[in-house]
């Protein structure tokens, strides 16, 4: 490798080819399996988690909007409301908390019942959080959206309805396997 003369003088080598074009320190290969998670797939799963997380808090929101209004009073508002308080808050958490789940199940040498029974035990809590912080959310942004209470109620309650037969699959084959 010669050296290049600078204008101050002195001689000065020329970069590694590896770290010109980006592809890492002491990594003049280009091989790209030493480095898994790029921008571009971060962002696409954040979206993607953040998109599904609305979409399924959304679901649950208005299944148990619908069950419990004709049971329970306080349920004034419209499904309307239900639906965008479950699909604020849903983005929210989903975002922040569906990349650590899928990451999880990911880390896993086999996706075996257990690691899904995991996964749905974790979705419980994780709907109530988006209800909660939905209707949080927008009872300072908005007036006459659902209140905190029966936005808590409304997801567990849809929630538990949308994934119970999933849950006993589950629950079932978790049984069967330790047999």
């Amino acid at each position: 490798m010669s050296s290049i003369p600078s204008f101050t003088g002195h001689s000065v080598k020329p970069l590694d080819i590896g770290l010109q074009n980006g592809s890492g320190i002491g990594n003049s290969s280009g091989d790209k399996s030493a480095y898994p998670f790029s921008l571009r797939r971060v962002v696409v799963a954040l979206i993607f988690c953040t998109g599904f997380g609305a979409a399924g808090t959304f679901c649950c929101m208005i299944v148990g909007h619908s069950i419990l209004q004709p049971y329970m009073s306080g349920f004034y508002v419209s499904i309307h409301s239900t639906a965008k308080v479950g699909a604020v808050g849903g983005a929210i958490i989903n975002g922040l908390l569906l990349p650590i789940m899928v990451s999880f199940a990911a880390s896993q040498t086999t996706v075996t019942s257990r690691v899904y029974l995991v996964l749905l035990a974790v979705g419980l809590p994780t709907t109530i959080a988006s209800g909660y912080v939905g209707a949080v959310l927008l009872l300072h942004i908005l007036s006459g959206t659902l209140d905190i209470p029966h936005a808590v109620y409304a997801a567990a309650v849809g929630y538990t309805v949308l994934t119970s037969p999933i849950i006993l699959v589950t629950v079932y084959s978790v049984i069967q396997g330790c047999r």
